[in-house]
């Protein structure tokens, strides 16, 4: 089972991706709690999708829960 959270990103001109065909402006991120590989649930995958979202996300990244925990500490120490 997917434990879907899709996350609307900021329309802002500071906010870019880069994925398979070079540079594109992201418009949602969805989060899930799930291991592809093993159907298990002990992993986060993270995919961002631009306006018009393929088969396949353009930037897909899964990661242990331990490496999604110290990712979300990085992200919110940099950002203060």
């Amino acid at each position: 089972m997917k434990n879907l959270t899709e996350v609307p990103l900021t329309r802002d001109e500071n906010i870019g991706a880069r994925g398979r065909n070079g540079w594109f402006r992201p418009v949602r991120a969805e989060v899930f709690r799930f291991n592809p590989l093993t159907n298990s649930p002990e992993a986060i995958e993270i995919s961002v999708d631009s306006r018009q979202p393929g088969k396949v996300s353009p930037i897909m990244i899964q990661l242990s829960l331990g490496d999604a925990r110290k990712l979300a500490r990085t992200i919110l120490d940099v950002a203060r």
